[in-house]
């Protein structure tokens, strides 16, 4: 008995992978189209700061209900960062079942469809990776660069100094 083993070619692979990378730019695309960078850091900030007092708070024994106004202060930032989280992926998530069980078992290659999903699913996942972490970089720096011009401002402008405390 003889057993014949099947390797994709080349252009087979490299449709499957044309097809990841435009399924990961678009979804990227429409991640950073309907929900807001810049709003998402600024209620990261603001979070951050709320549980740092939050903390100090506990380690002085201050009152409960010091603290539970403190957390209540916090769960509105904490719900809205978690829907704009959570609205891109109302999208993105239906589009992946689509192209994953509708268009990429189509594709006529000379390869079985599970295979090919395989590697569908694999190569979103690494490209998916990869242009988060590049954002990610992108994001931390344009935040860090606003926050150090608004502190500049501030220290510049006295009246500013009020505005930016208030927004942190």
């Amino acid at each position: 008995m003889m057993f014949v083993i099947f390797l994709p070619s080349l252009a087979d692979e490299l449709i499957i992978v044309v097809i990841a990378l435009l399924y990961t730019l678009l979804s990227v695309g429409l991640q950073r189209k309907l929900s807001n960078p810049v709003r998402q850091q600024e209620v990261q900030l603001k979070m951050n700061a709320i549980s740092k007092e939050l903390n100090a708070m506990i380690k002085s024994n201050a009152p409960k209900e010091q603290i539970a106004a403190k957390q209540k202060e916090i769960m509105p930032l904490m719900s809205e960062s978690m829907r704009a989280q959570f609205k891109p992926m109302l999208i993105i998530l239906p589009l992946f079942f689509v192209v994953y069980y509708a268009l990429v078992p189509m594709i006529p290659l000379g390869v079985k469809s599970a295979s090919m999903q395989n590697a569908f699913f694999v190569a979103v996942l690494i490209f998916g990776l990869v242009t988060s972490m590049v954002f990610l970089v992108k994001d931390r720096k344009k935040a860090k660069n606003r926050i150090s011009q608004q502190s500049s401002n501030a220290s510049e402008d006295p009246a500013n100094a009020v505005q930016f405390s208030k927004k942190v």
